[in-house]
């Protein structure tokens, strides 16, 4: 009897299982089954922000969002599958995060649904959700790629590559500088009856004008919010943050950047401030330029969001100096600045190119011995500013790009020479490349030579090499021994069928 009895329980709980089973394959795709809450944990990838939400008590992230984090992620229709994997050399484009007072922590922000596709990560399948047809997954699945720690008083989460570790660590000898975004306040300022508020307090006013109107919005107001202290000296209102400061004054429209009280540069405001009753009023286009904010303008309602980013910055203060050019480069979305302040002469700013991530900035030395100012640069705002002095050219180290883009149509590959410095026992140095879209039968080369007394390179001579069908060849002479500078000048298709004189490479010769 007991027996038959343990039997018969063994049954029901077997046909209990089953009949789960058959339940579960037949849950629609799109049923609810969960949901969403919000949270107030700050979710990073290799330093950068990314938008996360509360499933289930753990932090979750949107898997399509990874693609803009350093991943691949791979839908495939026919298997109804989603690969997600690490792909480090990818160009970083971090997802604004937006911080909102008004939120909720642990309201229900959205549905968890069944889906039938599965989500693969390094081969391994993992727990995923449909959020609204997107797929979810946990931050801490990353770990097989990499680190995921907890900061309980921060209440932070982050995720570190192992790749990226290993990178950074032969890149920080690459960088001058190193950002990482820690933090990003958003407001909405809005507009009712010409006065802007936000959260119900007055915080500007439109100022009506014959030939328009402007939306003044109060310093007072941007200093308390982002952490500014201000001081008033002669008339000047001194907002002073981190070590960068501004002055501005309502007597004029000029301004005065500083960082640990070194000048920085002097711009005009495209409008005079306003003070009323001790509290200075900033024209809305000046602000992003004065705090280093993004502004955004809603014309439907006349409202105005602001975007105020915070960065952790790292010193690593390695440059490079190829020839008559000093180059540094950063890491981060911020970019840097170099002034040349050598010798009292007026300022002079570098260039820079780069892409989302990594900024180079360069400009030409001028001098013998130079002094620099470089500043880490955010929309205006300086992080960090560093001095140099004593900076002196090095044309052995001058390089030669091989292949590059000169114009907007001319494509340029130099042969020979091989390097950027050469040294000569002969009179002669052979010349020879290809360039697309130029113009005539021969490139001008101009040649300089460095004089001992002035500590410059002064004009020499002017020669020319043949071109041929986009080849250029042929030998540049030189009748006295010395230090030389030859540049290749060749005449191309510009825009709008203009034509114009472009350097085609450079290099150094001591014959």
């Amino acid at each position: 009897m007991i027996i038959r009895k343990r039997v018969l329980i063994l049954l029901i709980l077997v046909l209990f299982l089953l009949s789960n089973i058959v339940f579960a394959n037949d849950i629609k795709i799109g049923t609810v089954i969960n949901k969403v809450l919000s949270t107030d944990i700050i979710a990073y990838i290799n330093g950068n922000k990314i938008p996360s939400m509360n499933i289930d008590g753990y932090t979750a992230v949107v898997a399509e969002d990874l693609r803009n984090y350093g991943f691949d992620v791979i839908w495939n229709p026919i298997k109804r599958s989603l690969t997600i994997s690490e792909n480090i050399t990818k160009n970083i484009n971090p997802i604004l995060v937006q911080n909102n007072e008004n939120t909720v922590i642990g309201e229900k922000v959205a549905d968890v649904l069944y889906t039938d596709i599965k989500t693969y990560l390094n081969g391994r399948e993992v727990e995923a959700f449909n959020i609204g047809g997107y797929t979810a997954i946990f931050l801490k699945e990353l770990e097989t790629y990499g680190s995921v720690t907890w900061n309980e008083e921060s209440r932070e989460i982050r995720f570190i590559s192992d790749k990226l570790g290993d990178n950074e660590n032969e890149k920080n000898n690459d960088y001058f500088f190193k950002v990482d975004l820690i933090s990003s306040d958003t407001i909405d300022i809005k507009n009712v009856d010409n006065t802007f508020t936000y959260n119900g307090e007055k915080v500007g006013f439109i100022d009506k004008q014959d030939n328009g109107y402007r939306c003044m919005i109060s310093g007072n107001f941007l200093a308390e919010r982002y952490g500014y202290n201000i001081t008033v000296e002669n008339g000047y209102y001194i907002f002073e943050k981190d070590g960068y400061s501004f002055k501005i004054s309502d007597k004029n429209n000029e301004y005065q950047k500083y960082y640990n009280g070194w000048f920085w540069n002097e711009w005009e405001l495209c409008q005079k401030p306003m003070v009323i009753d001790g509290e200075i009023f900033i024209y809305d286009c000046d602000l992003p330029g004065l705090f280093g904010l993004h502004k955004y303008w809603d014309p439907d309602d006349n409202s105005i969001r602001l975007i105020y980013n915070d960065y952790d910055v790292k010193e690593y203060g390695y440059f490079e100096i190829q020839g008559y050019k000093f180059i540094v480069k950063s890491y981060g979305q911020v970019q840097a600045v170099i002034k040349d302040r050598t010798l009292g002469f007026d300022d002079k700013y570098g260039n820079a190119s780069g892409n989302s991530i990594e900024q180079i900035a360069y400009i030409q030395l001028e001098h013998p011995v130079n002094e620099l100012d470089i500043a880490l640069n955010y929309n205006g705002r300086i992080l960090l500013l560093k001095k140099l002095t004593d900076i002196i050219p090095n044309i052995k180290t001058q390089t030669i790009e091989k292949e590059r883009i000169v114009g907007p149509f001319s494509y340029v590959m130099i042969n020979n020479p091989e390097a950027g410095y050469i040294e000569i026992e002969n009179s002669d140095v052979y010349i020879d490349g290809e360039i697309t879209s130029a113009n005539g039968d021969s490139i001008v080369v101009e040649i300089e030579k460095y004089d001992d007394e002035t500590k410059k390179f002064i004009k020499y001579d002017t020669q020319e090499i043949n071109l041929k069908e986009n080849h250029f060849e042929g030998y540049v002479h030189f009748n006295d021994h010395g230090i030389y500078r030859v540049i290749p000048i060749a005449n191309i298709n510009s825009m709008h069928g203009i034509d114009v004189n472009v350097k085609v490479f450079e290099f150094y010769v001591k014959y």
